[in-house]
Protein backbone atom coordinates (compact mmCIF):
# COMPACT_ATOMS: atom_id res chain seq x y z
CA UNK A 1 0.00 0.00 0.00
CA UNK A 2 1.69 3.83 -0.64
CA UNK A 3 1.98 5.59 2.10
CA UNK A 4 1.69 9.28 2.39
CA UNK A 5 5.59 9.90 2.53
CA UNK A 6 5.51 7.73 -1.51
CA UNK A 7 2.62 9.85 -2.56
CA UNK A 8 4.37 13.48 -1.33
CA UNK A 9 7.72 12.59 -2.76
CA UNK A 10 6.17 11.43 -5.90
CA UNK A 11 4.07 14.68 -6.03
CA UNK A 12 6.95 16.56 -5.07
CA UNK A 13 8.78 15.28 -8.09
CA UNK A 14 6.19 15.97 -9.94
CA UNK A 15 6.00 19.41 -9.14
CA UNK A 16 10.06 19.95 -9.43
CA UNK A 17 9.78 19.00 -13.03
CA UNK A 18 6.53 20.71 -13.68
CA UNK A 19 8.71 23.98 -12.40
CA UNK A 20 12.13 23.14 -14.39
CA UNK A 21 9.99 22.78 -17.79
CA UNK A 22 8.85 26.32 -16.65
CA UNK A 23 11.79 27.84 -16.10
CA UNK A 24 13.21 26.40 -19.48
CA UNK A 25 10.53 28.10 -21.35
CA UNK A 26 10.91 31.54 -19.82
CA UNK A 27 14.49 31.27 -19.77
CA UNK A 28 15.16 30.02 -23.62
CA UNK A 29 11.84 31.59 -25.38
CA UNK A 30 10.78 34.98 -26.03
CA UNK A 31 7.89 35.87 -25.06
CA UNK A 32 5.15 38.16 -26.55
CA UNK A 33 6.05 41.09 -24.53
CA UNK A 34 9.76 41.41 -25.57
CA UNK A 35 8.42 40.27 -29.53
CA UNK A 36 6.05 43.09 -29.30
CA UNK A 37 8.84 45.68 -28.14
CA UNK A 38 11.30 44.73 -30.79
CA UNK A 39 8.56 44.77 -34.04
CA UNK A 40 8.07 48.22 -33.63
CA UNK A 41 11.18 49.77 -34.27
CA UNK A 42 11.85 47.67 -37.48
CA UNK A 43 8.20 48.99 -38.44
CA UNK A 44 9.19 52.36 -38.29
CA UNK A 45 11.88 52.36 -40.30
CA UNK A 46 9.40 50.83 -43.16
CA UNK A 47 6.90 53.74 -42.73
CA UNK A 48 4.99 54.84 -45.65
CA UNK A 49 4.43 58.75 -44.38
CA UNK A 50 1.08 59.59 -43.73
CA UNK A 51 0.68 62.19 -46.78
CA UNK A 52 1.32 59.65 -49.67
CA UNK A 53 -0.80 56.96 -47.65
CA UNK A 54 -3.92 59.67 -48.00
CA UNK A 55 -2.68 60.35 -51.26
CA UNK A 56 -3.14 56.77 -52.23
CA UNK A 57 -5.57 56.08 -50.48
CA UNK A 58 -7.59 58.94 -52.50
CA UNK A 59 -6.47 57.83 -55.81
CA UNK A 60 -7.66 54.76 -55.55
CA UNK A 61 -10.75 55.91 -53.40
CA UNK A 62 -11.30 57.64 -56.92
CA UNK A 63 -11.30 54.97 -58.94
CA UNK A 64 -13.33 52.69 -57.16
CA UNK A 65 -16.21 55.48 -57.48
CA UNK A 66 -16.21 55.45 -60.48
CA UNK A 67 -16.74 51.76 -60.55
CA UNK A 68 -19.58 51.85 -58.04
CA UNK A 69 -22.68 51.22 -58.84
CA UNK A 70 -25.43 52.58 -56.37
CA UNK A 71 -28.90 50.63 -55.83
CA UNK A 72 -31.43 52.53 -57.00
CA UNK A 73 -29.81 54.71 -59.08
CA UNK A 74 -30.70 53.34 -62.39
Amino acid sequence: MIREREIARIFAAILLIGLFCVGYVLLTQPTGMVAYQTQPQEQQQNKIPLEKTLQTFEQEWNKVQEELVVLGEK
